[in-house]
């Protein structure tokens, strides 16, 4: 709903002048001016609102003069080809508006006026009318209360004797393209509603009532009081205080602090945005966010149209002679549209040569047909829920991923590709930093760094620089050889040509393998070096396995970490430590099983523990693990995230996308930059989104009211 809001003294025609330009279907007097676009810059401007939403509101003195004139408005209207719903708003005993009690009356009406319209939807103002003070008072209302556009109608002095015309019938058809020349709407610009009216007590229409009587369209109103002027400069005087206050109270109320900048915002707006519960439709709005991402495996990245591409850009290197062999090699799985289970072990895990390996891999990605690929890679186990109770276990949860990863980038024309495919994640999900995680010494195992290195270079020197890349070194808990590929990431962190791309080490692997305790002494390399850790820890196994990873190899990050808030002590010890955990909601499901509210087979599972972890004041960050393995994004994972926890806010998900800075392991300096450079992009798109979003209630709850 919109409000055109107009003050009247003895010109009528100031009505008409202003309709035509925000309603030119119900007023057309502007149809022939000669400067229509500048009319139509006007209008968006305006909001381009429509009659049929849009109500006429004046406010006026009860002087004969102004009578007379409401007489032409009510025929002028009569006379349009869609009457627009009138309302005349009088001040009781007011005249010529010349005493101190009638200017004061007038004001008091204007603000009441103003502030009823500001509740109902947007408001536009014309000051094109009634007295020098009405006008004034108008555009105080408009600065204190808001209003989308304030409207002014600039003609010539004198004004042409045809323009003074008091015939309704001549203001409710065309001008002459001479005559609705002189007339010139003019844009005066726009208020936002200031931040201090909806900290308690709020402001509200309905505690300054205008005590009117109703006659038809004509609301006569007596003013008692100047309430609401006064108590408008009295919350102007205390409007620091007030807003200190609320702040304070916000603060004091969350256990992670926003970005900062959202602090800037309108009380108003902020309570909008702890009120709104994220659902689908704001998914637009998530993925304009930039965001961190910290749990990412470089294997399972791509989904399957990147894999066929990666696939392709290994095959095109072959000679005829070696593709034929292939073809003859694989033929069995070529010609079946279901491949035995172990064909992994037979075709790919057999061949020492990572080189072969990734021949074989390109073989089946090029020259299987696609829905072989999606059947066995995707298909051929069942329902992706709670994969750990599956017969094969693990490995049908990592079965889409294994044409990538280790079983192909041993080969060098895959990086470029696979880099492709990095690029187009980041962008578009609008990931700003992402820290991917690898096992280099699986890809070359000769020359892990050589293979890295390489990496490195293709990775920034493909890239569009829309973000900054790290990397993790994977360990698997069932390799023998621990100590080694712990130097050997300490050697990369070292490395010149790397600059700093190696940033830590990742334990991973099944937990009922090795316990963090037995590792602990081949990780002292590490230790010496200040390497950071995020551990895979307590996804479906118990917390003791996280107390291990956090006592034992001192964890920056838990991988998963599910099984925390089953023992509340160290719970308390995270959140006071700052550790951070990486949830990876789809992958959980996936693997634990969890209860989703729209998968009915999933409700017998237990429920999804971030709101009880987010909510200790434990920091955790939302993750993909595996995009290309779980078909899934960034965005989406907020979004399922939202699903487990049905109480999340937009707020909630904003502070959680900085946590993904704040936890980077990136040096300080980049992590600093990043989120101060961030802070300002978040803040102008949720002011933005702010402007479009649907409206809540201005007044605060009081519980968060001082």
């Amino acid at each position: 709903m919109t409000t055109l809001i107009a003050t009247l003294g003895a010109t009528w025609q100031v009505i008409p002048e202003i309709v035509g330009l925000v309603l030119p279907d119900a007023c057309p007097i502007y149809k022939d001016h000669p400067q229509q676009e500048q009319l139509e810059d006007l209008r968006r401007l305006c909001g381009q609102p429509q009659a049929v939403d849009t109500e006429l509101w004046v406010i006026t003195s009860s002087s004969l003069r102004t009578q007379d004139g409401i007489k032409k408005i009510r025929e002028w209207n009569s006379r349009l080809p869609s009457p627009l719903a009138i309302t005349f708003f009088i001040a009781a005993d007011t005249d010529e508006v010349t005493s101190e009690s009638e200017l004061k009356a007038l004001q008091e009406l204007v603000l009441r006026v103003m502030l009823q319209a500001t509740e109902r939807g947007e408001v536009i103002c014309s000051l094109a009318g009634g007295r020098k003070t009405m006008s004034a008072d108008l555009q105080y209302a408009a600065s204190v209360f808001g209003a989308r556009a304030l409207l002014h109608i600039v003609a010539p002095e004198p004004l042409p004797e045809p323009l003074r015309s008091n015939d309704p019938e001549f203001w409710s058809r065309p001008l002459s393209k001479d005559l609705s020349g002189q007339l010139l709407p003019a844009f005066i610009g726009h208020y936002e509603r200031r931040e201090t009216l909806d900290i308690d007590p709020p402001f509200l229409s309905k505690q300054y009532p205008l005590g009117k009587t109703q006659d038809g369209d004509c609301v006569t109103v007596t003013i008692t009081d100047n309430a609401l002027a006064s108590q408008l400069i009295e919350r102007e005087r205390q409007a620091g205080q007030l807003l200190s206050n609320y702040l304070t109270t916000v603060a004091n109320a969350e256990k992670h602090e926003n970005w900062r900048h959202l602090y800037r915002l309108p009380p108003n707006d902020i309570e909008r945005l702890r009120k709104i519960r994220v659902s689908a439709q704001h998914e637009a709005l998530i993925r304009s966010l930039p965001k961190a991402e910290l749990h990412c495996h470089l294997g399972g990245l791509p989904d399957l149209d990147q894999q066929i591409a990666i696939g392709t850009a290994v095959w095109q290197t072959l000679a005829e002679e070696r593709r034929n062999y292939l073809l003859d090699e694989l033929k069995p799985l070529l010609s079946a549209e279901e491949w035995p289970w172990d064909w992994p072990q037979q075709y790919l895990r057999n061949q020492v040569d990572p080189l072969q390996k990734a021949e074989r891999a390109a073989c089946l990605l090029t020259q299987a047909r696609r829905h072989q690929l999606q059947y066995n890679l995707y298909e051929s186990y069942g329902s992706r829920i709670q994969l750990a109770e599956h017969k094969h276990g693990f490995s049908a949860y990592e079965r889409p991923g294994e044409l990538t990863g280790s079983s192909i980038l041993g080969h060098p024309a895959a990086i470029a590709a696979y880099c492709q495919a990095i690029h187009a994640y980041t962008a578009r999900e609008n990931i700003v930093y992402l820290e991917l995680r690898g096992s280099p010494h699986k890809y070359q195992p000769e020359n892990p760094l050589e293979w890295l290195a390489n990496f490195y270079r293709v990775l920034i020197e493909t890239s569009p620089g829309n973000c900054e890349y790290r990397f993790i070194w994977i360990l698997d808990r069932r390799q023998k050889n621990i100590d080694e590929i712990v130097n050997l990431a300490v050697a990369a962190r070292q490395a010149p040509q790397l600059e700093d791309f190696v940033v830590g080490l990742d334990l991973a692997g099944d937990e009922k393998q090795t316990q963090p305790e037995e590792l602990a002494p081949a990780f002292k390399p590490a230790f010496a070096q200040c390497l950071t850790l995020t551990i895979h820890a307590g996804e479906g196994q118990p917390a003791d396995n996280i107390w291990q990873a956090a006592y034992h190899l001192h964890a920056d990050r838990i991988g998963h970490g599910l099984t925390l808030a089953e023992k509340p002590e160290l719970l308390t010890r995270f959140r006071n430590r700052n550790i951070c955990l990486e949830l990876c909601p789809t992958s959980n499901i996936e693997v634990i099983g969890y209860r989703h509210p729209a998968i009915s087979e999933t409700q017998y599972l237990k429920s999804y523990p971030i709101s009880t972890l987010w909510n200790s004041g434990v920091p955790l960050t939302i993750n993909t693990d595996n995009p290309g393995i779980s078909r899934t994004n960034l965005t989406r994972e907020y979004l399922v995230a939202a699903e487990l926890w049905e109480g999340m806010t937009l707020w909630d998900c904003l502070a959680i996308i900085k946590q993904g800075f704040v936890h980077a392991m990136a040096p300080a300096e980049i992590r600093e930059s990043l989120l101060k450079n961030q802070d300002v992009r978040v803040y102008s798109i949720i002011e933005n989104w702010l402007l479009s979003a649907p409206q809540l209630p201005t007044h605060i709850p009081d519980h968060l009211s001082t």
